[in-house]
């Protein structure tokens, strides 16, 4: 935590929040203590970010199957990922650590610019392949990404 909360405050952007991602499905965790049910999500703002709904809590519970598509060993839920972009305004998102292209499908079904960053080929091909597939995708249905309050709207 504290090497990422000082890399993200070298190029301008503080930690707004913390989120625990409740998976669930609790994971192997170490062989002497208990088996961790949860990750740590950091959500990081340049000066003037902020985030309209203020009822979101900072606690999220999102299933994590031990089978993961794209075979990618830390592969998180596109769920997970559509709610914390949906969560943020501004455009163009960026993830320097795409792994498998969840944030990037995710991006792609709520129609917001994204930047992904992978060093290791195999992944990049994966990320690139399944990115590629959510923008071909149709809408079937006009996606919400978080549940908003109804609004009564004037008939005239």
């Amino acid at each position: 935590m504290p090497v990422i909360t000082l890399a993200a405050d070298s190029f301008g952007a503080s930690t707004s929040s913390v989120i625990v991602w409740d998976k669930n499905w609790i994971g192997v965790g170490s062989l002497k203590g208990l088996r961790q049910r949860y990750e740590l999500v950091f959500q990081f703002g340049k000066p003037g970010f902020d985030i309209d709904d203020r009822a979101e809590p900072d606690i999220w519970v999102c299933s994590w199957a031990s089978q993961r598509p794209s075979g990618h060993e830390s592969e998180k839920p596109v769920g997970l990922m559509e709610r914390a972009v949906g969560l943020c305004k501004g455009t163009t998102v960026l993830d320097p650590f795409m792994g498998s292209g969840t944030t990037g499908v995710a991006c792609a079904t709520l129609r917001r610019p994204f930047i992904g960053i992978e060093i290791e080929p195999r992944y990049f091909d994966i990320a690139c392949r399944r990115i590629e597939q959510a923008q071909r995708q149709r809408d079937l249905f006009i996606h919400a990404p978080t549940p908003q309050r109804p609004v009564q709207e004037a008939l005239l």
